[in-house]
């Protein structure tokens, strides 16, 4: 493989020899053009002679006197007429000459941008192989690309290296300091004892210990090993009239396979009652599967209450050991309704014991920055172990110092929190903020005592109200 290097004057000759075939295309073109003038000349000059021929002709007629004159200018009008169809003809070769010219030119523009083309690629092939002096292993080539098996580079601590596909390897090592095979210990004062001291054998020696060796790579014949054959021949007796390693029976073959199987039924079959010995007598006096009782039938309708002796304060009740136990209300029961137009924090205490639900009800909370609930319990309001998230389909964000509704300055919507048992309470909400946009979120919280507060808490309130409800 070749590499041809353009750098400096190589390149500006390109560019010249461009530009060159550029200007003679011009020239040619220019050249066809004149030729056209030319021609048109001459075809004014051949109707002009066409003219003084006709007025020779007329003046003949009309006196004797001058016709030997008008003889004379019909000899120069043809004179005239040959020589502007010579100069017509002239014309017309000049612009068949300047036309090839300029087709010339043109196949030499061609060419020089080709060879242009060809001295760039050839000078990029070899960049991407020799890569030139460096101080460190380059990781790629000098385009960025991958490095291409066999590229090089001149280190300049270490010499000239090569990548071999996964690493750079010195691309040659110097032989001094190697003892030569050809030296065969000939630098010593007595190459025998050297060789002695080497443990080393002579040639000789080692010609003999070599003499009636195999080659390394070398082959037998089967008669080349002993007993090979006669191993071969009883083996080939023990393999005769036995079945291939993949082979079949038939019922047939197998010794009382027939016998086993007669009398049985299919894998797929059904049974009637009457084949299932004692399944009629213990299905007999049985209830069918969809059946009803009345008060009576159940042994121990007489330890529980009427059915109509639940207590009727509108809460709802379960029965439970013979006894009725009320589920939580149905019924919410106001906390307060508070005004949120001043402050930085609006508190809501005195939730009682017990309650296993709240719900906050924000009624258009104008606050400066972001919206967010706290819950406290006898010790005060909690600021730390929130694990609360909040977001609407774009984005989202969370929180671990409050429950972190919206960052809006206008809030609408609800939030109900859940007691999950201990102190722990879960939180979920919906709301849309000043842009209309809904947001939801959920997050919980564990306090230190039972819950008997909530608190609104963000920037300052300029407006809205916020009611909290329990059950």
């Amino acid at each position: 493989m070749s590499f041809f290097l353009f750098q400096g004057d190589g390149l500006e000759w390109l560019e010249t020899l461009n530009e060159s075939a550029s200007t003679a295309a011009a020239a040619a073109a220019q050249s066809a053009t004149d030729a056209e003038g030319f021609k048109d000349e001459a075809e004014t000059k051949a109707g002009e002679a066409d003219a003084s021929a006709n007025a020779a002709a007329t003046s003949a007629g009309q006196s004797s006197a001058s016709a030997a004159a008008a003889l004379t200018s019909e000899g120069n009008a043809s004179t005239s007429e040959g020589n502007a169809a010579a100069d017509a003809a002239a014309a017309d070769a000049s612009k068949v000459a300047a036309l090839a010219a300029a087709n010339a030119a043109g196949t030499a523009q061609l060419a020089a941008e080709a060879a242009r083309d060809q001295a760039f690629t050839a000078f990029d092939n070899f960049d991407d192989k020799y890569l030139g002096e460096k101080a460190a292993e380059p990781a790629t080539d000098n385009d960025g690309d991958p490095l291409q098996p066999g590229a090089l580079f001149y280190h300049t601590g270490i010499g000239l290296k090569f990548w071999d596909g996964a690493a750079w390897v010195a691309a040659y090592i110097s032989g001094a300091g190697f003892l030569a095979a050809a030296n065969n210990l000939s630098d010593v004062n007595d190459p025998d004892v050297a060789r002695g001291n080497l443990s080393a054998p002579s040639v000789a020696e080692m010609n003999a210990g070599l003499a009636g060796k195999s080659n390394t790579g070398h082959t037998h014949t089967i008669a080349n090993v002993t007993g090979l054959q006669a191993n071969l021949d009883s083996l080939q007796t023990a393999v005769d009239g036995k079945a291939a390693t993949g082979h079949t029976h038939t019922i047939a073959n197998v010794t009382g396979l027939q016998t086993a199987l007669d009398g049985k039924a299919a894998s797929a079959h059904t049974h009637a009652i009457a084949n299932v010995t004692g399944l009629q007598a213990a299905l007999d006096g049985k209830s069918a599967t969809g059946h009803t009782h009345t008060l009576a039938q159940i042994s121990d309708s007489g330890s529980m209450a009427g059915e109509n002796d639940a207590p009727s304060d509108g809460n709802t009740y379960a029965r439970k050991n013979g006894a009725w136990e009320a589920l939580a209300s149905e019924g919410w029961t106001l906390l307060s309704s508070l005004a949120t137009s001043a402050g930085t924090a609006i508190n809501f205490t005195g939730i009682p014991t017990g309650v296993r639900e709240v719900l906050i009800l924000f009624d258009d909370v104008a606050v400066t920055s972001g919206l967010g609930v706290r819950l406290g319990d006898s010790g005060g309001v909690e600021t730390t172990g929130y694990d609360s998230y909040t977001g609407n389909r774009s984005s989202s964000t969370s929180s671990t110092t409050e429950f972190d509704l919206i960052a809006s300055t206008l809030v609408k919507g609800v939030m109900r929190l859940f007691h999950m048992g201990g102190n722990q309470w879960m939180s979920d909400h919906m709301v849309r903020g000043y842009s209309n946009v809904p947001v939801h979120g959920a997050g919980d919280k564990t306090l230190s005592g039972a819950l008997d507060r909530v608190q609104l808490m963000g920037g300052t309130f300029s407006g809205g109200s916020c009611s909290v409800f329990y059950r």
